[in-house]
C-alpha cells in the first residue's frame, strides 16, 4: 500500500497536470474560436467583393450594349451626312461656273466630302471595337460566375475544416467533464 506522502505527492502530480491540460484546452479554445471568426470574415469580405464586381461587370455589360446601338446609329447619322455634302457639293459646282468665288467653295465642300468619308470609315472601325468589347464582357460575366462557384467550394472546405477542428477538441472536452 501506499504511505500518505506519496499519496499526497500523486495528488499533487494530478492536480498540476489537471490545470495544464485545462489550460492547454482553454488556448485550444480560444484559437479555434479566433480562426472561425477570421476565417469567416475572409470568405465574407471575399463574397461581397465578388458580388459587387459582379454587379459592376453586369453594369458595364449593359453600357457597352447600349453604346454599342448609339455607335451603329451615329454611323447611320454620318452614312446620311456624307450623301448630303456630295449633293452640296454637286449644286455648289453648278453655281461656281457663273460665279467667280464658287469654284473655291466647292473645292472646300468636295475637301469636306472626302473628310466626312473618312469619317465613316473611323466610327464604322469603333463600331467593330465597341462590338468586340462586348464580346470581351461576355467572357469576364463568366469569369465571375467561375470565381462565385469557386468562393462556394471555399465556404464548404472552410466548413470541413471546423468539422475537423470540432472532432479534433472532442477528447480534450472529454476530459474537462471527467476532470473538472
Amino acid at each position: 500500500m501506499m504511505d500518505t506522502e506519496t499519496a499526497r505527492i500523486f495528488m499533487e502530480s494530478m492536480e498540476d497536470f489537471d490545470r495544464k491540460m485545462s489550460a492547454m484546452s482553454q488556448y485550444a479554445g480560444d484559437i479555434a474560436r479566433r480562426t472561425i471568426i477570421i476565417v469567416s470574415l475572409v470568405i465574407f469580405l471575399g463574397m461581397m467583393c465578388t458580388a459587387y464586381l459582379f454587379l459592376l461587370v453586369n453594369e458595364l455589360g449593359e453600357d457597352m450594349q447600349q453604346l454599342g446601338g448609339n455607335m451603329v446609329q451615329m454611323y447611320q447619322h454620318f452614312g446620311d451626312m456624307s450623301e448630303e455634302v456630295e449633293s452640296i457639293s454637286y449644286y455648289v459646282k453648278n453655281i461656281g461656273d457663273t460665279v467667280s468665288l464658287m469654284p473655291q467653295i466647292a473645292q472646300s465642300m468636295q475637301a469636306m466630302s472626302g473628310d466626312m468619308g473618312e469619317m465613316t470609315v473611323n466610327v464604322g472601325q469603333m463600331e467593330t471595337d465597341v462590338v468586340n468589347m462586348d464580346k470581351n464582357m461576355g467572357s469576364i460575366t463568366v469569369n465571375m460566375r467561375d470565381m462565385t462557384n469557386r468562393f462556394g467550394v471555399m465556404t464548404q472546405n472552410v466548413d470541413y475544416m471546423r468539422s475537423n477542428i470540432n472532432e479534433m477538441s472532442r477528447p480534450i472536452r472529454g476530459l474537462n467533464k471527467v476532470m473538472p
